[in-house]
């Protein structure tokens, strides 16, 4: 693993959680996220478009991660 400043080590250095056990976060409140999203039935985003099912994806991968 390389050395030095990474992005997870700058938001570690500021408080910020990186990761739902830090977020005080449960998988089970993956369906209440995605719902304040307020994607629906549709699709939102800039860059890449996403579903509600591609937003509650993104948010199991999170709530897995470790530091």
């Amino acid at each position: 693993m390389r050395q030095g400043f990474t992005l997870r080590s700058f938001l570690h250095s500021i408080g910020m959680p990186i990761n739902f056990e830090e977020l005080g976060a449960k998988e089970e409140d993956i369906p209440a996220l995605v719902e304040k999203l307020g994607i629906g039935d549709g699709k939102r985003g800039g860059f890449i478009e996403l579903s509600s099912e591609d937003a509650a994806n993104i948010y199991k991968i999170a709530a897995k991660a470790s530091v």
